[in-house]
């Protein structure tokens, strides 16, 4: 599977201080009662990947180690959302990974910047 690079993904982001602003509000738009919207699990995923790339970029691999397993079980939440609910904006579907079930799967966090592409892409539309 052709990947997404982190920069195609996230070039057109906000910085990362606002994103955390914008999915707090987000968070506490949504009921309780009811379902996380996939804009959420989209959203929280594509930060801590974008976190976790810092973390890379600056830090020795076991400093950054605790980032980097965040952002992979983040992107497995999302695509296990994805699969259950039949949702996916990008050229690949959950399906594509599903022979995995580990949360290290580098596709994983791939998938998440495939699809914070596609999203943020029609948002701009």
């Amino acid at each position: 599977m052709p990947h997404t690079t982190p920069d195609e993904a996230y070039t057109h982001a906000p910085s990362i201080v606002r994103e955390i602003g914008a999915i707090a509000e987000l968070s506490a738009s949504y009921s309780y009662a009811g379902a996380v919207p996939r804009e959420l699990w989209l959203r929280k995923a594509a930060l801590v990947d974008r976190i976790a790339l810092h973390e890379v970029a600056t830090y020795a691999p076991e400093v950054a180690a605790p980032a980097v397993r965040a952002a992979e079980a983040a992107a497995f939440q999302l695509l296990a959302y994805d699969e259950k609910h039949g949702t996916h904006c990008g050229r690949f579907s959950p399906d594509s990974l599903s022979s995995s079930d580990s949360t290290d799967d580098p596709g994983h966090r791939a998938y998440v910047r495939q699809e914070y592409l596609a999203w943020n892409s029609a948002e701009d539309a």
